[in-house]
């Protein structure tokens, strides 16, 4: 397996592919002054951290501190600061600002320019485009009259943005509701019937036919990203929120009304409002997706880009959501609907009776 083969696979993710073919590499070219050796030795390191196998990581960077060249050993000392399993939690904080200090220095020393850290921020558009971080080679030829051009891969970059953020609490959807109210009079079921059919609102958003009632919603969210030395970009923040207005049928005389026709109201509205409540469950669902599936996109070299990923991925949820409500409104037939017809048969029975 050649080393080219090694590095295109880890470039693409393909971890356990890039880890067996760099070994083979290395254990057929053991040679410790050679260049393609260490950019091997390099990406193999890469490989560990992505997967989590810090142990072996470690392992590999103790290889790479015995490099001939300076500047690749210099890296590596550095590397296995970040690689070493950290103290107990007494001092945590102050560990990792210096820790995190550690690797900007290291960075800077490697050629990487320091610009101020770096920056959580909301959104804003902008025309500017950011160069993204060296994609052609992991690492530039390992000469020390040369300096390093350093690959950070997915996982090193998650693992430097999340050292910066520090542990933040999940954000929960948030929900407004608002009732509002169409008026309907009546003595009988079959006026209660024609009232609604007549004043009810003309569209259901989702069946596309005459509304008892209706549920409008209204998801928002805000996103805001962290940006690393304006190297690389990642979503840091997601808060979704969803505004809801329903419109219910308001029965202005039901004071007036035989007990009967009361009970039976009673039973019908409130099945309706369980329907109702029914649509806004399933938007809360979907927005609680929102949050992970944002928050585990890839950092990517332009905040414009990676707003726009994320967009596309809230987009497609709620997309999956409408769908559900579609079907909801199609599917739903509790008796409880029934129970003003079922009375007005009656009532019409009645009369004919006499």
């Amino acid at each position: 397996m050649s080393l080219v083969a090694g590095l295109a696979a880890l470039e693409h993710q393909q971890y356990g592919r890039a880890i067996a073919i760099l070994r083979q590499f290395c254990h057929r070219h053991p040679n410790p002054n050679g260049k393609e050796y260490y950019r091997a030795q390099i990406a193999l390191m890469q490989a560990y951290q992505a997967t989590g196998q810090k142990a072996l990581a470690l392992e590999t960077c103790h290889c790479l501190m015995a490099s001939p060249y300076p500047r690749l050993s210099h890296w590596a000392r550095q590397q296995r600061v970040l690689l070493q399993p950290r103290p107990a939690r007494r001092g945590l904080k102050l560990l990792i600002g210096a820790m995190l200090s550690v690797v900007l220095v290291a960075l800077a020393a490697l050629g990487w320019h320091y610009g101020g850290g770096a920056n959580l921020q909301p959104f804003a558009p902008t025309a500017q485009e950011s160069p993204p971080i060296a994609s052609d080679a992991l690492v530039a030829d390992p000469d020390p009259a040369e300096p390093f051009g350093l690959y950070l891969s997915p996982a090193i970059q998650d693992q430097l943005i999340a050292e910066h953020l520090g542990k933040r609490p999940a954000n929960p959807p948030q929900l407004t509701e608002r009732d509002t109210f169409y008026q309907i009079r009546g003595s009988s079921a079959a006026e209660l019937l024609d009232e609604i059919q007549f004043r009810s609102p003309r569209f259901d958003h989702y069946s596309g036919q005459t509304a008892i009632a209706t549920a409008s919603l209204k998801p928002r969210w805000r996103l805001e990203v962290v940006q690393m030395q304006q190297q690389f970009c990642k979503v840091a923040t997601v808060e979704t929120h969803a505004d809801v207005e329903y419109t219910y049928p308001q029965w202005v005389d039901y004071d007036q009304a035989h007990p009967r026709l009361q009970q039976r109201w009673n039973q019908f509205f409130n099945a309706v409002v369980r329907h109702e409540h029914e649509h806004r469950n399933i938007l809360m669902r979907a927005l609680a997706k929102v949050e992970p599936a944002v928050l585990a996109l890839p950092a990517q070299g332009d905040c414009d880009a990676v707003v726009a990923t994320a967009n596309g991925v809230i987009h497609g949820i709620i997309d999956e959501s409408n769908e559900e409500q579609r079907r909801f409104d199609e599917t739903d037939d509790h008796p409880d609907y029934y129970a003003l017809r079922t009375m007005m048969i009656e009532e019409l029975h009645s009369q004919s009776l006499f």
